[in-house]
């Protein structure tokens, strides 16, 4: 830890390096440079331990507005608070960050694209490092209609395989498919790929609508994670 550090946080259950450094107002490079114990990719950040989140003659820049409900310009859309700086003026669809969420998630749950997400919410950064846990994010715009990915309500068999298909699933998952697995919060296609011994080529190949970056991977769903030989 920097030995010139004034100011503490205590890491509790569900924080990362980019959310603690998104809510104290510091850089995430800062961050790494006042933390080396945690590691270049927060792979070392420890539960009940103590971070440094300022130094002696820094002062934190927190991106996080005012807590004053506001209109945005020309909308008249009451915006809740806070949000981050700069979200785009025409928002008129709001969503509130919570332990867990990534900018991936949240687009996908809204039905929105992630490249409108970070159009949106500039502030986020052009890799999610400064999502702030407990702001509001834009989710909609005025005259933008979300696209989401439907669900199947019904169990059913797959066509041929004689294998029950547990539900909800994503649409376009392949007929002949006897191997699922549930989507929970933090899983990812290359998670998922390895503790399920399949490439993220085949997860993709046998359930199209998550994509080819697995941008539209929907959490509380069934995906494919194995086929009939």
């Amino acid at each position: 830890m920097a030995a010139t550090c004034n100011s503490f946080y205590l890491v509790i259950s569900g924080d990362s390096c980019s959310a603690i450094a998104t809510s104290q107002g510091i850089s995430l490079a800062n961050f790494y440079a006042w933390n080396p114990a945690v590691g270049s990719s927060c792979a070392y950040l420890g539960l009940g331990g103590y971070v440094c989140v300022g130094i002696i003659g820094y002062t934190a820049t927190p991106t996080t507005a005012t807590a004053t409900t506001s209109t945005s310009t020309g909308n008249g859309i009451t915006t809740p608070t806070p949000v981050q700086t700069g979200m785009v003026s025409t928002c008129n669809d709001f969503y509130l960050v919570v332990s867990g969420d990534s900018c991936s998630s949240i687009a996908t749950s809204q039905g929105i694209s992630l490249t409108n997400f970070y159009a949106w919410n500039p502030a986020v950064g052009s890799s999610c490092a400064y999502l702030g846990l407990g702001d509001y994010v834009c989710v909609g715009i005025i005259g933008y209609a979300a696209t989401t990915t439907t669900t199947t309500a019904t169990t059913a068999t797959s066509t041929g395989n004689g294998i029950t298909t547990p539900t909800p699933i994503q649409t376009g998952m392949v007929s002949d498919c006897d191997t699922f697995y549930y989507v929970v919060s933090g899983d990812g296609c290359s998670s998922i790929a390895t503790s399920q011994g399949v490439t993220v080529a085949e997860i993709e190949e046998w359930n199209p609508a998550i994509g080819t970056d697995c941008t539209s991977l929907w959490l509380e769903t069934y995906i494919c994670v194995g086929i009939v030989n």
